[in-house]
């Protein structure tokens, strides 16, 4: 059974590979600036020299050869060079010294064409900055006091640096606004990305992309990043006791990065906001990528989280410690030969990379990691784990109903939120399914046969759903383990 699941996850993970998606036969005919975006605002600390990201995506990447990234500052017409890629993501950084502030700098993207023969594609975006100030960080972490109030554009983008008195690093802090549009409204930013460079470790650098289809219709977002070498220079010694006292052992390397990672989402423009729910993290998980470490050793090293919050204290936000265990994130990799970890967030938290021996799989008992990992390759055979609601993708069980809406449609939602949001496994299981499920639903919504089998499937899961979330783990666990001894006693009576 294992065998074909393992297969079939290969063909749909080969479907949905962007090397299939960039290998079309295309033109290319034009270029976006992905940030920052046209007329954005960026707030910029001052007082320390913090290297602004550009990036660029040409309208067919396979026929780009390169993207080159130019400059103009306010009032001129004259572009100055800043740096190239020849490979997608393309992107390009520069540090401002004496920056002119609220006047609009423009950037131009050239996307040269692999085809001598064809033209290049250029787009200009123009951004201003507004320095950052007591006003704005009263308190000197690094982050805006009020971020909603302060990053009123759609786009707007918060870089500074930040220090508390017992820190032996300067952190670097920042946010991005993000918006929920109307489908009216596109073409719109199908993503937001935090790019940040380490002052302290050449070559570091932390990468933290959100999808835009995180927010629902007219709700504001916020995506907030910080890092820093070690805890008390990130979130203060008082804020970082908890973290530090619990953290494994051995650090991988001491000159690695933490990093706090955020979403707020508010519905009211910003008057209140709240961290966004584990179950939309989990159909659109934050992708992180950490690299230029030092993975020399050929070590297992493991990207750990922390359970931290973003709250306000005296009209100021803060990262704030809760009282937990370092967990490893599901679903990363390690690049030895580049020195990056790469992680899809399903939680938001303080995360920093340690030896994987030294850390463990996120609290989850014995008897509860056998039942899930007997019950999640059912469900997601039978295409559960995920449904959609009325904002977000056409999924299995959605699609062979028709309609979100229905009844039954709601009891695995419930489900989903309830039982497998609440543990390692089922978020696990969750997430592998978010990564299976769009081809497959594809198929069932064109197909009104697939559609009845189904439902006629989801019967007996919608029965084994309303079960699980009666019981307790302990006596599904059991009932599980019978089921599969049983099955096993009978094929070794007929061999």
């Amino acid at each position: 059974m294992t065998r074909y699941l393992g297969a079939l996850a290969g063909v749909l993970l080969a479907l949905l590979s962007p090397v299939a998606v960039f290998a079309e036969d295309c033109p290319l005919e034009s270029i976006a600036v992905v940030t920052p975006r046209h007329q954005t605002t960026l707030y910029i600390d001052t007082n320390g020299s913090i290297a602004v990201p550009f990036e660029a995506e040409p309208g067919c990447v396979a026929e780009a050869k390169r993207v080159e990234f130019y400059l103009a500052q306010p009032g001129s017409t004259a572009f100055t060079s800043i740096g190239q890629d020849t490979a997608y993501p393309y992107r390009a950084s520069y540090t401002f010294l004496g920056t002119t502030f609220d006047s609009p700098w423009t950037l131009r993207a050239v996307a040269v064409p692999e085809d001598t023969d064809a033209d290049s594609v250029s787009v200009e975006s123009t951004f201003t900055f507004v320095a950052v100030s007591d006003g704005t960080d009263s308190t000197g972490n690094g982050l805006p006091d009020a971020p909603f109030a302060t990053l009123m554009g759609n786009t707007d983008i918060w870089r500074a640096t930040g220090a508390f008195a017992n820190g032996a690093y300067t952190l670097v802090g920042a946010a991005s606004a993000m918006y929920g549009y109307a489908a009216a409204q596109e073409p719109y930013p199908t993503s937001t990305t935090i790019s940040l460079a380490s002052p302290h470790n050449s070559g570091q650098t932390l990468t933290v992309e959100a999808s835009q289809s995180l927010l629902e219709e007219g709700e504001r977002g916020m995506l907030i990043v910080a890092m820093a070498p070690d805890a008390i220079s990130l979130m203060g010694d008082t804020e970082a006791a908890r973290p530090v006292n619990a953290a494994p052992s051995s650090e991988m390397d001491p000159d690695a990065q933490y990093v706090q990672v955020s979403l707020l989402v508010s519905d009211d423009d910003g008057a209140t906001y709240s961290a966004v729910a584990a179950s939309r993290l989990a159909g659109h998980p934050l992708e992180l990528t950490l690299s230029g470490l030092d993975l020399e050793g050929g070590e297992d090293y493991t990207l750990a989280r922390y359970p931290t919050t973003i709250e306000t204290v005296s009209g100021a936000i803060r990262i704030a410690s809760a009282t937990g265990s370092w967990a490893s994130v599901a679903n990363q990799e390690t690049d030895y030969e580049t020195g990056a970890l790469t992680a899809n967030l399903t939680s938001t938290g303080l995360f920093a990379p340690f030896a994987q021996a030294e850390v463990d799989s996120g609290g989850t008992s014995t008897g509860e990691t056998t039942f899930w990992m007997i019950l999640s390759p059912i469900l997601l055979a039978l295409g559960i784990l995920e449904v959609a609601d009325g904002s977000g993708p056409c999924f299995i069980a959605t699609a062979a109903y028709g309609t979100p809406m229905a009844a039954d449609i709601d009891t695995l939602r419930q489900f989903r939120d309830e039982v497998l949001l609440t543990s390692a496994g089922g978020s696990l299981a969750v997430d592998a399914y978010y990564r299976l499920s769009p081809p497959i639903a594809d198929w069932v919504a064109a197909s009104p046969v697939l559609a009845a089998i189904v439902r006629a499937c989801l019967i007996p899961v919608l029965w084994l759903a309303r079960i699980v979330m009666a019981l307790p783990t302990a006596t599904l666990t059991l009932v599980a383990l019978v089921g599969v001894a049983f099955v096993f006693r009978r094929r070794h009576r007929k061999a």
